[in-house]
């Protein structure tokens, strides 16, 4: 039988092993070079427009040129809002290498945290005041990085960036603007809280000038829509109302929870400490600003509900708390989730002399408001939760809420109208207290160099101390009222049950306040600015308070010339034309 021949390849030689592996070796480094090529354009891109100066600085602190000095980016903004209703920073300046015996505290935080509607009366600046008295010898230089209408995605960045630094503490103050918010659900058209990744990535994105570049084409073709023309407050905020269970509040609690968590790495990494504040809220004299009824009840429930919760507020106002509550009691029977049951039930409880009992109707009320303008239990539990979790990692709590209703000057653990001009933003009173009440753990918080230098001897300053130190006066009480008055005269505020009378009570503290403007006052008021604007003439807020008191009295002269000397602190500067004052100061 014949042998099968079995056909054998023929070895490579030498010269075909070379010609192959050049084969290959051209195929990877075009797959290479084509894998490249994009990176390179868009980095080739990034630079020229970098070179051509298209885009702008992202970071909120820009080095001042030929100096040792940072001042604040006025465009940190356009970044997260588009840039006709970009809030700006405060005006402020530190130097980049600490200098000695001095404690640098970073605020973070959104307008609360600002001190809205006056930064120079923030708690910050009390808290400045207080620590300065107990510990002579150290130089307190407080940096408040806080802005208007942001939430914990862009507080991170800040976060991060405030860690280049020297940062000894960082005192944060964070969750009114989670859900109603950049990034939140009622800042997104679809009514759904954003994927925490997503967000990162579109911040990172807007970091770059390529990012920008698109950012502002978007913006073009959006310049005649109403939201992006001009800042409207909260009313810009308000177009999705939140039901108590709407699982999209779960992914906003979970991206506060990691970003709190980011935020508070930032500074211990950093070599700080990290106090963790939970917010307090007026819930005595803030009615909710919107109540979602059940959507299963028919129109003739609706309308008795209606009718059941006008009964009560007239009762109310006759000073008939018991019938009013009976009203109340029927009106929850129809739909328990409606807030202005919870909130109306809160007054008739508190007229009854049960604290306790109002206390947990106004609590309720806030948790169902359905525009969720305030931070919640649930919020507040997670600043709980998180300091207790890092409290190994450097990181403290403050549970201010709880301190404050312990604090209530109205004796009825329910924060109201003496703390708040309206849910959030703080009297001077609301500040002084919320500084008394931060004050022992951000001691705990302090570097030990600095408790050395404790004199336990020395008083806690009182709020007349504050009030001296901080030049706050009749006329800036008047001033910030009268901006306040502004801001609560517009829808959602207008939904607020009894939104008259409240504004009435606004009206009638401008004219007591107006009342006491004689001429000797004004005259006292302006020299006791003059002083204090000479032994502290880098206090930039304290001079934008004196260019308000000027103005205010006429002097708008040397008023704009104080102005153009704190914009040019500031660089890039900006025409006093285009810059409302209140901004400047924290307002608005």
């Amino acid at each position: 039988m014949a042998r099968k021949t079995q056909s054998k390849r023929p070895r490579p030689t030498g010269d075909s092993q070379a010609e192959s592996f050049l084969r290959r070796h051209r195929t990877v480094s075009r797959l290479a070079l084509a894998m490249l090529m994009p990176v390179l354009l868009i980095g080739a891109t990034e630079g020229l427009l970098r070179v051509f100066g298209v885009g702008y600085p992202t970071d909120l602190f820009l080095r001042v040129e030929n100096s040792d000095t940072y001042c604040m980016n006025r465009q940190f903004g356009w970044r997260f809002f588009p840039r006709k209703i970009a809030r700006k920073p405060i005006p402020q300046s530190f130097q980049a290498h600490k200098p000695a015996r001095t404690c640098r505290i970073f605020t973070l935080g959104a307008s609360a945290a600002l001190g809205v509607p006056n930064s120079a009366f923030s708690f910050s600046r009390s808290l400045e005041v207080m620590l300065s008295a107990r510990y002579p010898g150290v130089e307190f230089e407080f940096v408040n990085t806080a802005l208007t209408a942001i939430n914990s995605h862009t507080v991170l960045p800040i976060a991060r960036e405030c860690a280049r630094y020297e940062p000894d503490v960082y005192l944060v103050y964070l969750g009114n603007n989670e859900v109603i918010g950049p990034y939140g659900i009622g800042a997104s058209a679809h009514g759904s809280a954003a994927n925490l990744k997503l967000v990162r990535a579109g911040i990172a994105l807007r970091g770059t000038r390529i990012g920008q570049l698109l950012q502002r084409l978007v913006e073009k073709q959006q310049e005649g829509a109403i939201e992006n023309s001009e800042w409207r407050g909260m009313q810009m905020y308000s177009r999705h109302m939140v039901n108590r269970g709407d699982p999209a509040l779960d992914v906003v609690r979970d991206n506060f929870r990691q970003n709190l968590r980011d935020i508070s790495l930032a500074g211990t990494n950093a070599g700080a400490n990290v106090v963790l504040s939970t917010v307090a809220v007026n819930l005595r004299d803030s009615p909710p600003f919107a109540s979602v009824a059940d959507s299963s009840a028919s129109p003739a429930v609706l309308a008795h509900l209606e009718q059941l919760l006008a009964a009560a507020q007239q009762l109310i106002d006759r000073h008939e708390p018991a019938a009013a509550r009976d009203s109340l009691v029927l009106a929850h029977e129809l739909d328990p989730g409606y807030a202005n049951t919870h909130y109306l039930l809160g007054e008739a409880e508190l007229a009854l002399g049960h604290p306790g009992q109002a206390r947990q109707a106004f609590a309720e009320a806030l948790e169902y408001d359905a525009l969720r303008f305030r931070t919640d239990q649930r919020l507040n539990g997670i600043v709980r939760d998180t300091a207790a979790d890092l409290a190994d990692r450097g990181v403290f709590l403050a549970d201010t809420e709880q301190i404050i209703r312990a604090t209530d000057p109205s004796g009825a653990g329910i924060p109201g109208q003496e703390l708040f001009y309206e849910h959030v933003h703080l009297t001077f009173q609301g500040n002084y207290l919320v500084a008394r009440a931060l004050l022992p753990t951000v001691e705990q918080a302090l570097p030990a160099w600095v408790r050395d230098h404790a004199v336990a001897s020395r008083p806690i300053p009182t709020i007349d101390d504050c009030a001296r130190n901080l030049m706050f006066t009749a006329a800036n009480e008047y001033l910030s009222l009268a901006q306040m008055r502004t801001t609560v005269t517009p829808y959602p505020f207008t939904a607020q049950l009894d939104h008259e009378r409240r504004l009435q009570i606004i009206d009638d503290a401008l004219a007591r306040l107006r009342g006491l403007a004689t001429p000797a006052v004004q005259r006292a008021t302006v020299e006791g600015y003059r002083r204090a604007h000479e032994r502290r003439p880098r206090d930039l807020l304290l001079a934008l308070n004196f260019a308000k008191i000027l103005s205010l009295t006429g002097n708008t002269g040397a008023s704009n010339r104080i102005m153009r000397q704190v914009l040019a602190s500031q660089p890039p500067a900006a025409d006093l034309k285009a810059v409302e004052i209140t901004q400047l100061s924290g307002g608005g």
